[in-house]
């Protein structure tokens, strides 16, 4: 096994948490807190962290744990949602900007959906009646069906490897895209780049979701066992937050009913878009406002009254306009090369600037959000129309 600084540093911060819980006698120090002489610091111009962590009965003894944190990238998204009268096709292409410091090497989402034609899970039950070499064979064929739909649904970009990971239970799927690991020096998508070709194919409409992104560095994990309370467990959990950079995207996320029903649909639309003030898509007196529109417009489409449904509609998609300049019907669906979809911005501590700020006042809603809302409505609106 290669021996790496990493895995130096986890092994003496396992040593010193083993000693500190087991050590009676001589001490001011627990699990908890760590030792009273663990501290951190931060450079003032890279935001790099540096922590140092003492032996809880030796005070001359003490590791040096350092941190490059991954957000030194600078990317932005394009979402693209087409329809081939079957499924959605989502796309998306992603730049890093010239001025970013890494390369961006890790892109995750989640989409809302269940995957269907894969091998029933096994109880425990039937768990406990397998042999060994069974249960080996039927894990094997579990896993080809999901690297086969896998490979059907998601689409990866030249130079990338496509991953998934099935949540059957919560009905959620989250994917994404690292670099070839075939590839030792490929480290991702570098400074002054775009790529596009990244993407899936599912039946459900666009909702919100993030795309997760980090950038390239040499000992990319983060030390584990720390303490859990004190100044320097607080600057852990900074360290964390600050390491993902965070993109709000379009995802499969609204399944339409089978058999058709505009009203079913329309409260699958709005219990999703709940969640959007907690996800800074939307602020919360916007959601108080377009709630009643679409509670009137789940009970029109109820009893099916196409007018009143086309009425609220319209004053909905009149509404959610009205936050975004410029926005029109061609671009909710698809807009132009120049709108990229930017980072939310990072609070950092120690008097670091906040990363990736935006200028002006924030919008009541995130112009994808408005995109994402208005593709919903148009389909409603058209099967409205078909009446089906």
């Amino acid at each position: 096994m290669k021996v790496t600084l990493s895995r130096v540093h986890r092994f003496v911060l396992f040593l010193w948490v083993a000693l500190v819980t087991a050590s009676a006698t001589a001490q001011t120090g627990s699990f908890e807190t760590g030792s009273p002489q663990d501290s951190y610091s931060r450079h003032p111009v890279t935001g790099d962290w540096t922590f140092q962590f003492y032996h809880p009965e030796d005070k001359t003894r003490s590791t040096v744990w350092r941190y490059v944190p991954r957000h030194k990238i600078k990317p932005s998204v394009r979402s693209i949602v087409r329809f081939d009268g079957k499924e959605f096709d989502y796309r998306y292409r992603i730049r890093n900007a010239a001025e970013a410091n890494q390369a961006i090497a890790y892109i995750w989402l989640r989409g809302w959906f269940t995957v269907q034609g894969l091998p029933a899970e096994l109880t425990d039950h039937q768990v406990r009646t397998l042999t060994s070499q069974q249960l080996w064979d039927l894990t094997e064929i579990r896993g080809q069906a999901e690297r086969s739909l896998r490979d059907r649904m998601l689409f990866s970009a030249p130079g990338w490897d496509r991953r998934w990971s099935i949540d059957l239970k919560a009905g959620e799927v989250n994917f994404g895209w690292l670099p070839d690991a075939k590839d030792d020096s490929n480290h991702g998508l570098k400074p002054g780049a775009q790529q596009g070709g990244f993407g899936i194919s599912r039946p459900e409409l666009p909702g919100i979701a993030f795309a997760e992104m980090q950038g390239y560095v040499k000992h990319p994990p983060i030390i584990g066992g720390g303490p859990s309370v004190g100044p320097v467990a607080d600057a852990l959990r900074q360290l964390e937050e600050e390491n993902t950079v965070w993109t709000h995207v379009l995802v499969p996320a609204i399944t339409p009913p089978v058999p058709w029903d505009a009203a079913e649909f329309v409260t699958r639309v709005q219990a999703h878009i709940q969640k959007w003030p907690k996800w800074k898509a939307m602020r919360p007196a916007a959601l108080n406002r377009l709630n009643p529109k679409l509670d009137a417009l789940v009970i029109a489409a109820r009893n099916k009254n196409k007018r009143a449904v086309e009425r609220i509609t319209t004053d909905i998609l009149t509404d959610i306009f009205e936050t975004q300049p410029g926005m029109t019907i061609e671009r909710s669906l698809d807009d132009d090369d120049a709108v990229w979809q930017t980072p939310l911005p990072i609070e950092r501590t120690n008097g670091l600037d906040t990363l990736f700020p935006r200028s002006g006042p924030r919008p009541a809603m995130e112009r994808i959000a408005v995109r994402a809302l208005s593709f919903n409505l148009f389909y409603l609106l058209t099967r409205m129309n078909i009446g089906k």
